[in-house]
């Protein structure tokens, strides 16, 4: 956490980098379609964790780790593994751009 404040004093604005898979993995897809599907999870009364959106459009759900792991699997039980979807599940080993960073 040190570096992080040192390295924002030298760099206000910097961006911060935050590893997925160890405490969340990240569903990713277009804005429109993650805001269908927030819309939709609420009226189904299912309790929803942080999403946020980027600054090139995409809306990204934060779920619990090996969720992006299952992820083809279930696109596959629900018909949808030829689907042209948009959808994108990132794991251990990805790095997403923590908000609000430009």
């Amino acid at each position: 956490l040190d570096e992080v404040a040192d390295a924002w004093a030298e760099f206000p604005g910097a961006a911060v980098m935050l590893p997925v898979g160890r405490a969340f993995d990240v569903i990713e897809m277009a804005e429109a379609a993650g805001r269908r599907a927030l819309v939709r999870l609420e009226r189904m009364g299912l309790p929803l964790g942080p999403v946020a959106v980027t600054p090139d459009g995409r809306a990204q759900f934060f779920v619990a780790p090996g969720a992006a792991t299952e992820l083809p699997r279930l696109l596959y039980r629900m018909g949808w593994d030829d689907a042209d979807l948009d959808l994108h599940g990132l794991g251990r080993g990805a790095h997403i751009t923590a908000p609000p960073s430009d």
